[in-house]
């Protein structure tokens, strides 16, 4: 209900702080993102499919954004139909997460699998950066990592990947930073193909 603190000077002098604070009508925030999804459409057993996927938060009242209008995403989950199946191959490409965490750029090129870009009205510059396959000892599959960078930030959002026996895949990222966007935009090209 409220913030607190003590502030001191160089001379040893302190004085205590305190702020009332209090967070209120949170269910009346409107949750309205707009979710596109599309494919090429030319798909291949050898090359797979491209997927692009946006979510826009729409303006809100005199223009303000979604900082100000909308509810954030606490959670994703994409599952994708039978007909955009992951190539087995390109799982098998995956970067080890050591070489990830040491430097991402150091991964093998084929485990790099698309771009992104999200913008927020927090920063000055949208963020960017590649998406990546990458291998955790013990999962059955790899992790998709999404890689966000720009004015001096780096964000890693990382989703579990599961298959189904029906041929299923899910990315499921559990947890979004509490950060508002304005977009998000994910491309995963077909294999052999770059944007």
């Amino acid at each position: 209900m409220s913030f607190s603190g003590t502030a001191s000077s160089t001379e040893g002098a302190s004085a205590p702080l305190s702020s009332p604070f209090q967070v209120g009508s949170c269910r009346s925030l409107a949750f309205a993102p707009d979710f596109k999804v599309s494919t090429s459409g030319k798909t291949s057993k050898a090359d797979g499919a491209s997927l692009d996927a946006k979510v826009i938060y729409p303006a809100g009242a005199l223009g303000a954004n979604q900082a100000s209008s909308q509810s954030n995403i606490a959670s994703v989950k994409v599952d994708l139909p039978k007909q955009l199946p992951s190539r087995l191959t390109t799982l098998q490409k995956a970067c080890l997460a050591a070489t990830f965490e040491a430097d991402p750029s150091s991964c093998p090129a084929a485990s790099r699998i698309g771009v992104v870009r999200a913008s927020t009205p927090v920063l000055p510059v949208p963020l960017s950066g590649p998406v990546y396959f990458v291998s955790h000892g013990g999962e059955a599959f790899p992790s998709l990592v999404v890689v966000l960078q720009g004015d001096g930030v780096r964000v890693d959002l990382t989703a579990a990947t599961f298959i189904s026996k029906a041929g299923i895949t899910s990315s499921t990222f559990r947890s979004i930073p509490d950060v508002p966007i304005s977009s998000f935009e994910l491309y995963l090209p077909r294999a052999g193909t770059q944007r």
